[in-house]
């Protein structure tokens, strides 16, 4: 009876269906996410003129791409493909505009420095310049020299030998870079004024003419209040405006635009 049950249970056992796998749980196909696209770098043109000059191209490196171009030439052929394009002068194109900021150079004498002190020597100093000469040179249109009494180089060596300099005088000049400051220094050295030359800053200008290292300053202001700064830093006496520079732009019309200190554009999409 016990083996009778044994195959019965045997004989069931084998009769059970096997056992069903579970089904294969596939991942959900994936969606395909566009990239975000990047606008394109803002693309900046300098003409040639403004080689050297611009203090705040760092800043301006850190919106677009900087090209410093090898002429004047703001023919359509020359500047296609530049988003911002900057010249000084003015430009008379169409889609040309005036930067608000105009910068305009200026000389300070530190008349608490020997021979400043001696009014004589200032004015032959002041009469060596010739803003116009220089405006001339450098043929930027729109370029405007501030009225200005030059004399003689000649004149002025027999001046400064009278003053009791007969072999001329000793000058250190501070300047900031602008174009046009080499010009003046070979105007004072015609006319018997050995210039040592200082580069400055606007940060360190009034520190250098505080601490009395430079007989000159050449400055740059570009409002009345910047002017107002270096008259009171010059004690009482004259700021000297030698002559003011335009600077132009072309820049596309979906680009937002601020200004350096210096009046060049900053722009933005």
């Amino acid at each position: 009876m016990l083996r009778r049950l044994c195959l019965l249970l045997l004989l069931v056992a084998g009769c059970e269906a096997p056992a069903t796998p579970l089904p294969a749980v596939l991942p959900p196909t994936a969606t395909a996410v566009p990239l975000p696209t990047l606008p394109p770098p803002i693309r900046y043109a300098f003409a040639a003129n403004t080689a050297g000059y611009v203090e705040e191209l760092d800043i301006i490196r850190q919106t677009g791409l900087v090209e410093q171009l090898t002429d004047n030439n703001l023919d359509d052929g020359i500047i296609a493909g530049y988003d911002v394009v900057v010249t000084y002068g003015t430009v008379e194109l169409s889609g040309w505009a005036r930067s608000a900021v105009s910068p305009q150079l200026a000389l300070l004498l530190n008349t608490a420095l020997p021979p400043l002190d001696n009014p004589e020597v200032q004015n032959w100093v002041r009469r060596a310049l010739n803003p116009q000469a220089i405006i001339d040179t450098l043929a930027i249109p729109g370029a405007a020299a501030a009225a200005a009494d030059p004399a003689e180089s000649l004149a002025i060596r027999n001046g400064l030998a009278n003053a009791g300099y007969p072999d001329g005088i000793e000058l250190v000049l501070a300047f900031r870079t602008f174009p046009g400051t080499g010009l003046l220094a070979e105007q004072w050295s015609a006319a018997g004024f050995q210039v040592t030359p200082l580069a400055i800053t606007a940060e360190n200008a009034n520190d250098i003419f505080q601490t009395r290292r430079a007989h000159l300053l050449l400055v740059v202001w570009t409002t009345p209040a910047d002017r107002a700064i270096w008259e009171e830093l010059a004690g009482g006496d004259p700021l000297i405006d030698l002559y003011a520079l335009p600077i132009s732009y072309r820049a596309l019309p979906d680009l937002t635009l601020t200004f350096t200190p210096s009046g060049f554009p900053l722009a933005t999409r």
